[in-house]
């Protein structure tokens, strides 16, 4: 009997891990990322991330400017406008093919779907891209 409840003990630290895997796996932000209300507003930084009780939603403390610790869940939360052209705004000097290479990257991690993101890049850009339809 004691064997079983130990494995039973296990087996829950084991489901608990995974749980946690996942969480870390869906991070929305992470520590440090500066952040924003999706409505505007000043920029906080993340300072803590967990996931919220019941839930498939990431909490995360972000701290103020002024301070003050606050606690949003990630559906109220932006990544801050210059974090997110951090890799554009870099002092690198990096190649065209170093470039796309962290374009494919990002399309590749965010499973993006590439006719769109060459769709958005069209309207950006002015470019009239005509794809067929064979493989």
């Amino acid at each position: 009997m004691y064997f079983a409840i130990c494995i039973i003990k296990q087996l829950n630290k084991m489901k608990e891990l995974n749980n946690f895997r996942e969480y870390l796996n869906e991070a929305k932000f992470k520590v440090g990322d500066k952040v924003t209300m999706n409505n505007g507003g000043p920029e906080m930084e993340i300072t803590k991330a967990r996931r919220m009780f019941g839930s498939n939603l990431n909490a995360y403390s972000v701290k103020k400017a002024d301070g003050e610790e606050m606690e949003y869940d990630e559906k109220q939360l932006r990544l801050a406008e210059n974090d997110k052209n951090d890799y554009a705004n870099s002092e690198e000097d990096y190649t065209d093919s170093m470039v796309m290479e962290k374009i494919i990257d990002i399309i590749k991690y965010h499973e993006l779907d590439p006719s769109d993101v060459l769709e958005e890049v069209g309207q950006e850009f002015g470019i009239a891209f005509e794809f067929g339809r064979g493989h």
